[in-house]
């Protein structure tokens, strides 16, 4: 909410927000366990409420549970291109 407030405060309707309920935690997140879970429903509905209390008009918000496994992409390097390799 804090980061909401200030972007809003800072640059008002000038900015777009995008206020996404698919965080999934990977790789060190376990170091994190705060951060090692997904968000939760009513979490992310009073963000949103938040946000709209506030005024932000310019902002995406998503619908419905799009936190799942298939929208993680596998993150082992394939189809990068390293430094000296390639065509580019």
């Amino acid at each position: 909410m804090a980061v909401v407030r200030y972007l809003f405060t800072t640059y008002g309707h000038r900015i777009y927000m995008s206020l996404m309920n698919q965080y999934t935690p990977v790789y060190q997140g376990t170091e994190y366990p705060e951060l090692h879970r997904r968000i939760r429903r009513r979490e992310y509905e009073r963000i949103v409420e938040y946000a709209l209390s506030l005024g932000v008009e310019n902002a995406y918000i998503q619908e419905g549970a799009v936190a799942r496994e298939s929208f993680i992409p596998v993150f082992d390097g394939t189809g990068l291109i390293r430094k000296g390799e390639g065509s580019c």
